[in-house]
């Protein structure tokens, strides 16, 4: 009868290859050929040009069956490795709430440079998590959602303070959650200008 053999390996494109046995050739000689997965990079930019950090960029099957997640670094860029060849999609922003259209990328070793991406304008906002008595809380997860459009999630640092960036603009609610229980709540306005700093108190 026929079989279909299916070749995966580590950093390889998945092969598929039908093989037949029959009685006449007992054991047959099959080679079953894998070529490297390759590479995808690119830039991400902000609305006046200037490299655009922290931007979550997501490659991925639409069937759901590879789903790779990388960050933008502090120069725009970003670096996919193992990429297996086939027709993908590109996704820059929040996860549920793209700062663009998503777009496709018909993929084949050995790289790919993706075209420069520009965000439409946003701002970046500093955010403190402190608690009743005014001293920083660390380790507080944030997670709120924009009217008109954007999404915040971000986890402050060990000294209360966490940069979220590219915010689109427009009123955010936002919750704040410890390990240990705790929690609040803040209402903020994210403008297009410079210096916004906001305060969350978890209790």
């Amino acid at each position: 009868g026929l079989y279909d053999v299916r070749v995966e390996a580590t950093g390889m494109n998945p092969s598929l290859t039908t093989v037949r046995l029959s009685t006449a050739a007992p054991s047959p000689y099959v080679v079953l050929k894998v070529s490297p997965m390759g590479s995808l990079d690119g830039f991400v930019v902000r609305a006046d040009g200037a490299p655009a950090e922290d931007v979550r960029v997501e490659l991925r099957r639409a069937d759901g069956s590879l789903r790779l997640v990388e960050r933008t670094r502090a120069t725009g860029h970003y670096r996919f490795d193992r990429v297996p060849d086939g027709e993908l999609v590109i996704r820059f922003g929040p996860e549920g709430q793209p700062l663009v259209p998503e777009r496709e990328v018909a993929y084949q070793a050995p790289s790919l440079q993706f075209p420069e991406v520009q965000l439409p304008p946003a701002a970046d906002v500093l955010l403190h998590t402190v608690d009743a008595a005014g001293r920083p809380v660390p380790d507080v997860k944030l997670v709120g959602f924009g009217r008109p459009a954007g999404r915040l999630d971000a986890t402050s640092d060990g000294t209360g303070e966490v940069r979220a960036r590219n915010l689109l603009p427009g009123r955010y609610r936002v919750a704040a959650t410890t390990e240990d229980g705790r929690s609040g709540r803040l209402t903020m306005e994210v403008e297009l200008r410079e210096g916004l700093e906001f305060w969350v108190v978890v209790r």
